[in-house]
């Protein structure tokens, strides 16, 4: 590699084991600066021990670990903390400091034992809390803070220590999702804001693959696939990594794969909800594929599906299939028949919820824009996705449009994307859960 420059971390060759047992061998990758880098993998297969060798928590029998240019092995473990954040999986809030005394102390490898905190260590300090939102709680005891207010302080001290590179170990467990979300939220804004780089172990897939620029799969002592999201969560990886069959879609919020784990000898199953819980019965029409990732969202969010008129062989019947959701379905380019449309009608009775997805209109499925305006003549609450101009998706003449209209003037709700939405059902979700009586 003489005569290129490094990325933010190079991995050659490297050994590490636990007494006789090999963790990995051989292992080799790079990781790019300025990027979120995010370790996945099984439970054994290494991630933690990797991140303790990547700043010489434990020693190497083989190999060399690359900070940009410098060898880690001649670095001392001072060079390397002024150089290298590092947040732990757990830490206790055990002593009553107050967030701003335990930020600064990320400063400790710029300080001499005998020296005392400058005003420029307060000013680094100071901006680590600004950065991960703490200013306001500067001088509350930490242990008075949430879980997702914690993880924020102990990235804060990390960020105090001016690092090259931060180093995470499952910065994401033991949080509610709210900050889960802001944390890898946060994580992006380091790379875009002040270049730095991000290397992150994610024990879940879909938030790794959420926040992730790109993934390093460690499986059998080995990195088993490394790329983007999109080129190393498929179901063949997945399958050799984790053993487990998995469907995985393109999440319609994000455009990042989205992935569901499928239960042992079944292609997938809407599961009901336990005993005593509401659920959200929402029926979707849709077809052309507008619906796969709907399906594998609203499906993650505990909602009771079932679908129709969908033509066999569509990727919108293949998806529902695979999470064995109740569909009504009609042969392949054939249009929808009175028999089915009839039983289209009968579902949409039985559910809390109608969704009409982003479909294109023509003679063969105009019958299910017909059903959609059965539903609100019904009196059910009707979602629709009005994601592109239907001008753009209208093959009838005029006829749907007029149809289509009228779905407004009747009470309709119109969504402009996928987060209006994302938003609509789960508020629907929460009602629901309201209304529901007290067991």
């Amino acid at each position: 590699m003489a005569g290129q420059a490094r990325a933010g971390i190079t991995v050659e060759n490297l050994s590490c084991r636990y007494r006789e047992e090999y963790i990995f061998s051989g292992l080799g990758f790079s990781v790019k600066k300025a990027r979120v880098t995010g370790i996945i993998g099984p439970n054994g297969s290494g991630k933690t021990t990797l991140l303790r060798c990547l700043v010489k928590l434990l020693p190497l029998e083989t190999g060399r670990v690359f900070l940009g240019e410098e060898d880690l092995a001649n670095l001392s473990v001072r060079e390397i903390a002024a150089r290298v954040g590092v947040v732990p999986q757990r830490w206790e809030a055990n002593f009553a400091f107050t967030v701003g005394d335990l930020v600064l102390m990320g400063r400790f490898p710029h300080i001499s034992r005998f020296q005392r905190e400058s005003a420029g260590d307060y000013e680094v300090a100071r901006r680590a809390m600004e950065i991960t939102g703490l200013r306001h709680l500067a001088d509350r005891p930490v242990t008075e803070l949430s879980g997702g207010e914690l993880q924020r302080v102990v990235i804060a001290q990390a960020l105090a220590q001016t690092p090259e590179v931060l180093l995470l170990d499952e910065p994401t467990s033991h949080l509610d999702l709210n900050y889960q979300i802001e944390t890898g939220e946060l994580l992006q804004e380091l790379c875009r804001n002040s270049g730095m780089t991000v290397v992150a172990v994610f024990h879940d897939l879909n938030l790794a693959a959420r926040y992730c620029d790109e993934l390093i799969l460690l499986a059998h002592g080995r990195v088993l696939a490394q790329g983007a999201a999109a080129e190393v969560l498929t179901a063949e990886n997945l399958q050799r990594a984790y053993g487990v069959k998995a469907r995985v879609e393109k999440d319609f919020l994000t455009g990042r794969p989205f992935v569901m784990l499928l239960p042992p000898g079944k292609e997938g199953e809407n599961t009901p909800a336990p005993a005593g819980r509401e659920v959200l019965k929402v029926h979707l029409i849709g077809g052309g594929g507008v619906l796969a990732g709907i399906l594998w969202e609203l499906s993650s969010l505990g909602c009771r599906l079932s679908a129709g008129v969908l033509h066999r062989l569509d990727r919108d019947w293949e998806a529902a299939r695979e999470l064995g959701i109740t569909v009504i379905e009609e042969a392949p380019f054939r249009p929808v028949g009175e028999t089915v449309h009839r039983r289209n009608l009968e579902m949409i009775k039985e559910a809390d919820l109608v969704l009409l997805g982003n479909i294109p209109v023509g003679p063969v499925n105009l019958k299910n824009l017909e059903a959609a305006a059965a539903a609100l003549e019904a009196g059910k609450e009707l979602l629709v996705c009005n994601f592109t101009p239907f001008s753009s998706r209208d093959f009838t003449n005029g006829k749907a449009a007029a149809i289509y209209e009228e779905l407004q003037t009747a009470g309709a709700v119109f969504l402009a994307g996928p987060e209006e939405l994302a938003a609509a059902v789960r508020r629907r979700i929460k009602q629901k859960a309201a209304a529901a009586p007290d067991r």
